[in-house]
C-alpha cells in the first residue's frame, strides 16, 4: 500500500514539473505588447496574472539582442504586456515595431546598439528626409532622449543629452609624406585644446570641433610639425615632411661623435636650454624629467647632491652612473658650473660598456664643455631670488589668545555644544579651557609667546 502511494505521489510531482516546463517554455519563448490604457478597458484577475510591464519585457530585447534602449520614463507608464505573439527568434526591429504600435510608442534607430522609444506625437512630422543623414548626436538632440539603465533595481539618475551636447564642425581628411603614401598614427589636436584625433591605417581621420575656427596641430615622431587653419566645415589635408635636423644631429657616444642616424644604443640628448629652465645650482637636479629613463632624487641632507638613476638600480653596490666631463671620467659634476655646458648625452645600454666597461654598468653620462671662440665676447648673468622672511607690513593678522579663544568658543556654541551647561556627572563643559559662562576666558596655565615669524601662539606655563 505505501508503494502504491509513493508511485502515485512521484508521478504527480512529475506531471506538475512537466506542465511547469512547458508553460514556462511556452511564455519564454514568446511576448507582445498589450496597452489597457489605450484600448479602455479594465482587464480581469486572469488576464492581469498573465501581463508584466513593459519596461520588463525591454529588458528582456536588451539582454537578448545585446541592445541598449532610451526612452522617457513617462511614456512607458501603465503599459503591460498581455499575451505572446511574437518570438525571440525575430528580428528586433520587427520585435519593437509590433509591440510599441498598440501602445502609440514607436522607435528610432540611434546606432546598431542604440534605440530610441519615443511617443508616436514625437515623430508625427518626421520624414525619412530630415533622418537619415542625422549623426547620432542630433538625432538625440532632435528627441530630447533621457537615458535609463534598465540594470539598475532603482531608479537610475537621468542625462539630458541635450544640455550636454554642443554643436559642432567635423572636419575630415587625409596626412601623407613627401612620398604619396598615407601616414598611420599620425597626431592630430586642435590648438590650445585637448581635443583630437589620430588618423588610421590608410592616412585619413575625423575629428569634431567647436563651431568657432581653429587651428589644427599635426605631429608625427621624425617628421615636422605642421599647423593648418580651418573656418568652418569640410576636408583638411596635410603632407608632412621628414624632420632631417634631428637626424643629421650629432651625438657624443664615448671616444667618437656619430649622427644621429647612425645609432644603433639608446641615447638621450639634452639641450642646455633645458636645463637652464631648472633653477638649480647644480647639474644632477636639472636634469629631472629631462631624458626617459633618468631618475632624479634628493637626499635631504643640507648642501648634498640629487642621486642619479639610469633605468633603476643595477647592482647591489655604487649606482651612480659614469660621468664623463670632456673625455675624463669622474664619480660626480658637483663642481660643474652649468652654464659652461655645451651638449649633454646619457648613455642608457649595454653598448656603453664597450667603451667603458664594467664602469659604465649603472649608465654613462658624458658631457661636453663650452670652449672659447676668436672674435666675440658674452657675458651672462642669472640671478635667483626667494623669500626667506616675511615683512611685516606683509605679515597676515594673526589673533591672540584670548581671539583665537572667543574664536571656538563661538564656533563651537553655533555648532551646537552647550557650554557652561553641567552634563550627566555634574562636569561643566568647555571650563577647563575656556572658563564657564557667555565669555570665554583664557585658562591662567596658557601664556603668550612670540614666535620666529612675529605671530603669537600658546604655550603651557
Amino acid at each position: 500500500m505505501t508503494t502504491k502511494r509513493t508511485k502515485l505521489i512521484f508521478r504527480g510531482v512529475c506531471c506538475a514539473v512537466a506542465m511547469a516546463f512547458v508553460q514556462g517554455q511556452s511564455q519564454a519563448q514568446t511576448i507582445v505588447l498589450a496597452n489597457n490604457q489605450a484600448a479602455g478597458q479594465q482587464l480581469s484577475r486572469s488576464e492581469l496574472k498573465k501581463t508584466v510591464a513593459l519596461t520588463e519585457v525591454l529588458q528582456d530585447l536588451q539582454t537578448e539582442y545585446n541592445v541598449s534602449f532610451l526612452y522617457e520614463k513617462k511614456n512607458l507608464e501603465g503599459k503591460y504586456i498581455q499575451t505572446s505573439k511574437i518570438a525571440y527568434s525575430d528580428k528586433l526591429e520587427s520585435a519593437l515595431g509590433k509591440l510599441l504600435l498598440p501602445a502609440e510608442l514607436t522607435y528610432e534607430k540611434i546606432n546598431s546598439k542604440t534605440y530610441a522609444i519615443v511617443s508616436s506625437d514625437n515623430t508625427a512630422n518626421l520624414t525619412v528626409e530630415n533622418t537619415t543623414n542625422k549623426s547620432e548626436t542630433e538625432k538625440l538632440n532632435y528627441f530630447n532622449i533621457l537615458f535609463v539603465d534598465f540594470n539598475k533595481n532603482t531608479r537610475p539618475d537621468v542625462i539630458n543629452y541635450r544640455a550636454k551636447t554642443a554643436p559642432a564642425w567635423q572636419i575630415t581628411g587625409k596626412v601623407v609624406s613627401d612620398t604619396g603614401e598615407g601616414m598611420p598614427g599620425v597626431t592630430v589636436l586642435l590648438k590650445g585644446t585637448s581635443t583630437g584625433a589620430t588618423t588610421s591605417p590608410e592616412g585619413t581621420y575625423s575629428i569634431s570641433v567647436p563651431e568657432t575656427p581653429g587651428t589644427l596641430v599635426f605631429s608625427f615622431i621624425g617628421y615636422t610639425t605642421q599647423e593648418k587653419s580651418f573656418t568652418g566645415p569640410g576636408a583638411v589635408n596635410v603632407t608632412l615632411a621628414e624632420d632631417a635636423t634631428a637626424l643629421e644631429e650629432v651625438v657624443v657616444t664615448g671616444y667618437t661623435t656619430e649622427k644621429k642616424r647612425d645609432i644603433i644604443g639608446s641615447v638621450s640628448v639634452v639641450k642646455p636650454t633645458e636645463l637652464l629652465q631648472t633653477p638649480a645650482a647644480n647639474l644632477q637636479s636639472q636634469l629631472q624629467g629631462r631624458a626617459s629613463g633618468v631618475t632624479v632624487s634628493g637626499s635631504g641632507q643640507p648642501g648634498a647632491g640629487a642621486k642619479v638613476r639610469i633605468r633603476g638600480f643595477a647592482s647591489f653596490g655604487n649606482n651612480d652612473p659614469l660621468y664623463v666631463i670632456d673625455g675624463v671620467p669622474t664619480e660626480s659634476p658637483a663642481s660643474l658650473n652649468p652654464q659652461d655646458i655645451e651638449s649633454l648625452q646619457v648613455l642608457k645600454d649595454a653598448t656603453s660598456a664597450s667603451i667603458y666597461g664594467s664602469r659604465a654598468a649603472n649608465g654613462v653620462i658624458i658631457v661636453t664643455t663650452k670652449r672659447g671662440k676668436a672674435g666675440t665676447s658674452n657675458i651672462s648673468l642669472d640671478s635667483y631670488a626667494g623669500v626667506q622672511v616675511i615683512p611685516e607690513s606683509t605679515m597676515p593678522k594673526m589673533l591672540n589668545t584670548q581671539q583665537y579663544g572667543e574664536y571656538v568658543f563661538t564656533a563651537a556654541r553655533n555648532g551646537g555644544t552647550p557650554y557652561g551647561v553641567p552634563d550627566d556627572k555634574g562636569v561643566i563643559r568647555g571650563q577647563r579651557i575656556f572658563g564657564n559662562g557667555v565669555n570665554p576666558v583664557v585658562p591662567d596655565y596658557l601664556v603668550i609667546s612670540p614666535n620666529f615669524s612675529g605671530g603669537l601662539w600658546l604655550a603651557i606655563r
